[in-house]
């Protein structure tokens, strides 16, 4: 079965309403009287509302009807509102072939096919019974006039009122169902959707009814309007929006291709705009995607950090994770320790900046000595090769990963956010300008900006894209690498002993890795802060990038059998170098790999593209980028309204000086097949 594609034209008038009443709240735009721009503008509508591509695949907009409630003579035109109780009755409507597209060659006789449709059923947050099929009526002939003809009325025009239902042949396939949306369910969207025969001559076979109202009769969730359309030979014709220059324009529209840390605080923050654009989250899985370095059982959040720019960040984010509603239930204030050897930089710097700042975090600094006679003496038997000083900041901690992210896209859905699950092909370029994505299945999918938070996928989706243009390649900006996590499940008597645990990162000697807390779930999770590479070579742009793996099985929590040795002997070093006689018996029950994108310097990249219009680079966390999630989103609209600070805008550009940053320590030197059995 093929699909509406974009080929298509369409009608959509989309009707918003709000908790216990409705308002009918057409579209908005403004364009002058010019046939090609209409078109253009009434597509951009349709992606604002999301009805591209919940209703309908993309499409070129072509003809115009307008629709009116004749008991008050309520008028469905660009910003008006019409009430729940006004809407009982079928509107009368008028088909126009003139105003968007004059041009277009029709048939004498074409017969059209209107129905009303809601993708919002129950709710846009749970749309468990979208779509809702609520009016079909068809066989409305019209006789298309010449505008030379007889000089009287619009040309290419017919009006139809539902007073003649069952006369003259029109005839209601399914009844009209009123719009009357459950109370207290948010936002729906209403859509009217004008079809004509596929197939040349303009006339069409007996059409099939719907075996229901939901899912239109299809049992999924989703079905509707495209799936009956495709299955009698239907493609839609027409929209509603009128050329008015009284109208405000539209937000611009934008697809987020990632929906890790930088792909859902960038949606959550341009869902909080005014007004709202339209925003296209996109994943490979229904979110929060397990495979994405973001999914995880938990993560340090902290501001202790060397580099002073970084601690003020960590700073002002540390406030919102323990302030902001949103994500304060998540937030773990378990405290870090933090012990590093030469190679990773002195703690006492971290230590300097708090001062420097004047902020006072109740830090502290001690020997290895007193380290081991601390928390309850867990780490009596750690090994402290190399370290001097061990810093201690009670204010950072730890926060439960996956389900924060869960709460930040879920709350960008609630404010309008478009969330789609599947795996992104390749780019949409044309001129130099990136206009959208295609994904694995084949739809497309537009935009007037693209952002690309794909982190350790990025460089192959951009040599996928464009493999004989180098200058949009990322080079070595940033290297697709993981490091491997593992968690023990732990008894209750077994939690118990490490409940006072801190969060601590040893990144000293032979050990170099992270212990976490347990968590509610009583899961201990460790981190070997030891990357590799995943090199591959590219035929088709000929180059060697470092790539996450194929498989997705190791991206995933996976068991001991399904790693290599050489990396489980690495994190017994992390479980041991750490806790020492304290996890005597114990061994990981999971492993996974954590991919993620990483650049020299440490710095994100938040920057347009230089070499590609209206594309953008919002990635490569570094493996420090997660703690930001509440606040980066902030930047990034910051960024694509050129507000950026100076600072931010030197540190996170495309084409950036490296001058004055140390190298990244974490940069890998190593790839996977060394380490496979």
């Amino acid at each position: 079965m093929h699909c509406v594609t974009s080929s298509f034209l369409v009608f959509v008038w989309t009707v918003f309403t709000r908790l216990c009443g409705a308002w009918f709240n057409p579209l908005q735009n403004t364009f002058p009287d010019r046939s090609t721009t209409a078109s253009e503008s009434v597509h951009e509508a349709l992606i604002k509302a999301a009805i591209i591509p919940d209703v309908l695949d993309d499409f070129e907009p072509s003809v115009y009807v307008t629709l009116s409630y004749a008991s008050k003579h309520k008028t469905v035109d660009m910003g008006n509102k019409i009430k729940p109780k006004k809407v009982i009755s079928p509107p009368i409507f008028n088909i126009d072939a003139s105003i968007i597209a004059p041009t277009r060659t029709l048939k004498s006789i074409t017969t059209y096919t209107l129905l009303l449709s809601d993708p919002d059923a129950t709710s846009r947050a749970e749309p468990v019974m979208a779509q809702m099929c609520h009016w079909i009526v068809t066989n409305l002939t019209m006789p298309l006039r010449s505008s030379k003809s007889d000089g009287i009325g619009d040309p290419l025009s017919s009006i139809f009122s539902g007073k003649g239902f069952g006369d003259n042949g029109i005839e209601e396939i399914m009844p009209y169902l009123p719009p009357t949306p459950p109370p207290k369910t948010g936002y729906h969207r209403y859509v009217f959707v004008l079809l004509a025969p596929m197939a040349d001559g303009g006339t069409q076979g007996e059409l099939k009814k719907p075996k229901d109202r939901p899912h239109w009769g299809y049992g999924k969730v989703g079905a509707g309007v495209r799936e009956w359309a495709d299955e009698n030979g239907l493609v839609a014709v027409s929209s509603n929006l009128r050329p008015s220059t009284e109208m405000p324009p539209l937000a611009s529209s934008y697809i987020i291709v990632g929906a890790g840390v930088f792909g859902a605080s960038t949606a959550l923050a341009l869902s909080r705009e005014k007004p709202a654009p339209t925003v296209i989250l996109i994943d490979r899985a229904p979110f929060p995607c397990p495979i994405a370095a973001s999914h995880d059982i938990n993560k340090i959040v902290r501001s202790d950090y060397g580099d002073i720019f970084y601690c003020k960040l960590g700073l002002q984010t540390l406030e919102r994770w323990r302030e902001d509603p949103l994500y304060m239930q998540w937030y773990h204030q378990s405290g870090l320790a933090k012990a590093t050897d030469e190679r990773f930089g002195r703690v006492q710097k971290i230590f300097d900046n708090y001062k420097e700042l004047g902020v006072d975090v109740k830090a502290e600094l001690f020997s290895p000595k007193e380290m081991k006679t601390r928390f309850g003496g867990l780490y009596t038997d750690g090994d402290f090769t190399d370290v001097d000083d061990i810093l201690w900041n009670p204010s950072s901690g730890w926060a439960e990963a996956a389900r924060a992210l869960k709460a930040t896209i879920e709350t960008a859905v609630e404010n309008g956010v478009h969330y789609v699950s599947a795996p992104v092909a390749k780019l949409t370029l044309k001129d130099g300008c990136c206009t959208g994505i295609q994904t694995e299945d084949g739809r497309t999918f537009t935009a007037s900006k693209v952002i690309l938070s794909t982190g350790a996928y990025t460089a192959k989706l951009l040599a996928d894209s464009a493999p004989t243009q180098p200058e949009l390649q990322i080079g070595d900006r940033i290297t697709a690498c993981a490091v491997c996590e593992a968690a023990v499940n732990l008894t209750p008597e077994q939690a118990e002993t490490f409940q006072d645990a801190p969060a601590f990162v040893l990144d000293a000697g032979e050990v170099q890795g992270e212990a976490m807390p347990p968590t509610p779930q009583r899961q201990l999770k460790f981190i070997r802060d030891v990357p590799f590479r995943n090199t591959v070579y590219h035929p088709a742009s000929d180059q060697s990038l470092s790539v996450p793996l194929t498989s997705t099985e190791r991206s995933l929590w996976t068991s001991p059998e399904n790693m290599p040795s050489g990396i489980r002997k690495e994190v017994d070093t992390v479980l041991n170098g750490v806790y020492g006689t304290k996890v005597k018996g114990l061994r990981p029950d999971v492993y996974r790999f954590c991919w993620d994108g990483i650049t020299q310097d440490n710095n994100w990249y938040i920057c347009p593209h230089p070499h590609c219009q209206n594309l953008y680079i919002v990635t490569a966390g570094s493996f420090h980028g997660w703690k930001f999630l509440p606040i980066i989103g902030q930047y990034v609209v910051e960024m694509l309204k050129g507000e950026l600070s100076e600072e931010m805008t030197r540190r996170w550009e495309w084409d950036r000086s490296f001058e004055g940053y140390p190298k990244n320590i974490l940069l890998p030197e190593r790839e996977l097949s060394d380490l496979e059995d």
